[in-house]
């Protein structure tokens, strides 16, 4: 465990209450074991109720046309009631991404009874992860809120360099 954020003693402050450590993990214990279930930061508020990311990304990954595993539902609201999808797409032809958007919408809202605000459809590799493969929502909300996220239809595509530093390509020069 540590004691301290190295040279941040304003964060050090927030990390503790009293004794315990702030991890940010919500989880829940069943004949004496601890269960992680996921992450604070990146529960879904829809209407006053609480959901879990990934729920509505298992749900969706039933629907075929991305990578699986690549696809991220966030919410951005101070209150909640906003999300949307971010969907790592195999398809290309725009009929094909059309579909896959209404199916994607309808599994959404059939799952939390809303339907997202934005699903963006992103090329392969696209999507900020963590070394261990797993998807980073935080950055990826700032990239919504900062309108620095686009889906292919738009004619750009963002993509997520390792130094996290993100370039802008033409889709119609490499496809």
């Amino acid at each position: 465990m540590t004691a301290e954020y190295f040279r941040s003693p304003d964060e050090t402050k927030d990390l503790f209450d009293g004794p315990w450590l702030k991890t940010g993990d919500l989880g829940f214990v069943s004949q004496n074991e601890l269960f992680i279930s996921g992450r604070k930061k990146d529960i879904l508020i829809i209407h006053g109720k609480k959901y879990f990311p990934q729920d509505v990304e298992v749900a969706c990954s039933q629907i075929t046309g991305f990578h699986v595993g690549r696809l991220a539902a966030f919410c951005y609201e101070k209150e909640g009631d906003q999300f949307s999808l971010a969907v790592e797409c195999k398809e290309w032809q725009p009929s094909r991404r059309a579909a896959l958007r209404k199916a994607l919408e309808e599994k959404a809202y059939r799952m939390i009874l809303q339907r997202p605000e934005k699903i963006y459809l992103v090329a392969s590799c696209t999507l900020p992860k963590t070394s261990s493969g797993k998807l980073k929502r935080v950055p990826l909300r700032e990239m919504h809120l900062n309108g620095e996220l686009q889906s292919f239809e738009n004619g750009f595509v963002w993509s997520w360099l390792k130094n996290n530093s993100i370039i802008l390509i033409e889709t119609a020069k490499y496809f």
